[in-house]
């Protein structure tokens, strides 16, 4: 015989964790921007060595793994740079360095994600 399961509804245990304070954004300035930028890539291409040494040792899957991963590391890397480099532009204009453009004035934000950084404290 089988044992009788609950399954009634009880309800929900809330407002238990701890709060975390929101971290204020990283700002990276044009130069960091660009040493991140040339760090990784200078990484990415060193992996030709690899590669290289793969291929001269006849493991041509190997060598064709590490040139795929390049690949997707290079996507990686260029999508990143893009963002820092919004995000730069972005602070930029919203703190009144450079004029707003139309993209930026069009820029949708969420109410809540207002609030959440109106209610930070720095």
């Amino acid at each position: 015989m089988m044992a009788k399961r609950e399954l009634d509804l009880v309800p929900r245990v809330e407002a238990v964790r701890d709060e975390k304070k929101i971290q204020p954004p990283v700002h990276f300035s044009l130069a960091e921007i660009l040493q991140h930028y040339s760090e990784s890539y200078a990484a990415i291409r060193n992996q030709f060595v690899v590669a290289d040494q793969m291929l001269q040792e006849g493991n041509e899957e190997a060598c064709k793994m590490i040139w795929r991963s390049q690949v997707v590391l290079a996507e990686g890397l260029l999508d990143f740079y893009i963002h820092e480099l919004s995000k730069f532009c972005m602070f930029q204009m919203f703190a009144g360095q450079w004029n707003k453009s139309d993209k930026y004035n069009q820029f949708m934000v969420p109410m809540a994600k207002v609030e959440e950084c109106l209610a930070a404290t720095f």
